[in-house]
């Protein structure tokens, strides 16, 4: 429990330092180096995602916040099992 904890704080600490993107209206979130997590605002909320060669901007029309695995390509955009393959039911992910 006290690893899943400390990955925790890591990722709303780096989260904290993430831009604002105003043309988009959402976050431009580059720098998720540190933990291979990006997260996406709820209700709407949007972030450009560019990790692996694969850029998208990802739509989050869910009540909670969302957390998308960048760590390794299969995490993010490879492979059946990744995240762009199996997006959340609310959540749509469209080219940069």
């Amino acid at each position: 429990m006290k690893p899943f904890l400390a990955v925790l704080m890591l990722v709303v600490a780096s989260s904290a330092g993430a831009q604002e993107n105003q043309r988009s209206g959402g976050y431009d979130l580059r720098t998720d180096d540190l933990v291979g997590v990006n997260k996406v605002p709820e209700k709407g909320g949007s972030a450009r995602i560019s990790k692996h060669g694969d850029c998208r901007v990802i739509l989050n029309n869910t009540t909670l916040p969302l957390f998308v695995p960048t760590r390794t390509p299969e995490e993010w955009s490879r492979g059946d099992h990744s995240f762009l393959s199996n997006l959340p039911k609310g959540v749509s992910a469209t080219a940069c």
